[in-house]
């Protein structure tokens, strides 16, 4: 009885664990800036606005694994070779300090952001409060590189 009991309880388990909430990102999914339907030789225009803007985030992390705190994350902030899965909470941080930072300036990307970021760490518990600030830029469309590269020289 307690075999089956003790089996029973660690299905349950196993199953709470598979079956937990999850968030799928339905936008285009690029860890870069980088267009894949387009050649190299084309990149973004993007228009920046003189006003700095900022944006904070605080996230909580227990067991650095169940993060909670920020419903909303902005795309394509990946820098210094960050992972697309398996981020870290100061990288979770990061993503919706940005998305807040966009979103209250109604632009598509921040031009030479800094991050400020404290981290309260517990050992199995971590909070974590980011602030960014910086330009806000849209993007307003695509324009041909001036024969940068060899592709381009040829046409």
């Amino acid at each position: 009885m307690k075999k089956i009991l003790f089996t029973s309880a660690v299905a349950v388990a196993i199953a709470v664990v598979g079956a937990a909430c999850t968030t799928v990102n339905t936008n285009d999914g690029a860890r870069e800036a980088k267009y894949k339907m387009l050649p190299a030789c084309y990149e973004p225009v993007i228009k920046h606005e003189p006003k700095k803007v900022s944006g904070t985030s605080n996230i909580s992390c227990l067991f650095g694994v169940f993060t909670w705190g920020a419903d909303h994350f902005a795309d394509r902030t990946a820098l210094g070779g960050q992972n697309a899965f398996c981020k870290t909470s100061v990288e979770i941080a990061k993503d919706a300090a940005v998305y807040n930072a966009c979103d209250a300036a109604k632009c598509d990307v921040l031009l030479a952001s800094k991050y400020v970021v404290t981290v309260n760490d517990y050992f199995v518990f971590k909070k974590v409060e980011c602030k960014v600030t910086g330009y806000p830029g849209k993007e307003t469309g695509i324009e041909k590189r001036a024969f940068e590269c060899p592709k381009c020289a040829k046409k």
